[in-house]
């Protein structure tokens, strides 16, 4: 089932994965500061506000404290992008490749919402496919 799912998948060049490290790892630290301050330097107390103020936010984390609000979906390449972005704080510019690489998913096509997106790459997911047709 993995291998048909990445059937159609490429490698992208080099620079294209250091820019998604270098993207990964800015969202990282934009998250990882913001629950520093809240917690005021402790780790622990900072992790605990900082998921009571969406800034750190699971997709569908059936905890009753998690806020629920971020949303994902995958772009054009399979790669999965925030389509809502809650309380996280992604910088501005890559909250704008986010919505770039996913405007390029449906480039062409019927707008959708960010939830459509979703549902459709979970139905893709349940019949062997990375991304829907």
């Amino acid at each position: 089932m993995v291998l048909r799912m990445l059937a159609d998948q490429k490698l992208a060049p080099i620079a294209e994965i250091a820019a998604e490290q270098a993207i990964l790892e800015a969202e990282t630290r934009a998250i990882v500061d913001r629950a520093l301050e809240l917690g005021e330097g402790d780790a622990a107390l900072g992790a605990i506000r900082a998921i009571e103020a969406g800034v750190i936010d699971v997709p569908f984390s059936p905890h009753r404290s998690n806020a629920n609000q971020a949303l994902p979906a995958r772009d054009w390449r399979g790669a999965v992008r925030l389509a809502q972005f809650g309380s996280v704080p992604i910088p501005k510019e890559i909250r704008e490749h986010h919505e770039a690489e996913l405007a390029r998913r449906t480039s062409g096509r019927a707008q959708r919402a960010p939830w459509e997106l979703l549902l459709a790459d979970v139905n893709a997911i349940s019949e062997g496919m990375l991304l829907p047709d």
